[in-house]
C-alpha cells in the first residue's frame, strides 16, 4: 500500500507544501527542531533506547505546555506565547 493510500485509509491529511515553496512549512519544522534539541538530544543513548510510545508522548505533551507558558521567544520581544497573547 501507498503512503498516500495508507494517509486516506486513516482519514489523515498529507501535508505538502507548495512546489517550489520551501517555506509553507518553516515554523513547523523550526519548532519541531527546537523540541527535538531540547527534549530527546538531551537524552543518553539508552535513554533514547528505553523510550517507550507513553513517555514520548508525556514528553511532547509536556515540551508543548512549557513552550506555550514558559519558554521565551524573541521574535515575541522576550515573553513567552502566552504572555504575548495576553498582552495583545
Amino acid at each position: 500500500m501507498s503512503y498516500m493510500k495508507a494517509v486516506r485509509k486513516l482519514g489523515a491529511c498529507q501535508s505538502y507544501s507548495r512546489r517550489g515553496n520551501c517555506l509553507d512549512n518553516a515554523s513547523m519544522e523550526t519548532f519541531y527542531g527546537h523540541m527535538k534539541s531540547e527534549t530527546f538530544r538531551r537524552m543518553t543513548p539508552q535513554e533514547r533506547i528505553e523510550l517507550t510510545r507513553a513517555k514520548a508522548q508525556e514528553i511532547i505533551a509536556d515540551y508543548i505546555s512549557w513552550y506555550n507558558t514558559e519558554r521565551i521567544q524573541r521574535s515575541l520581544g522576550y515573553v513567552s506565547p502566552e504572555e504575548f497573547k495576553g498582552s495583545m
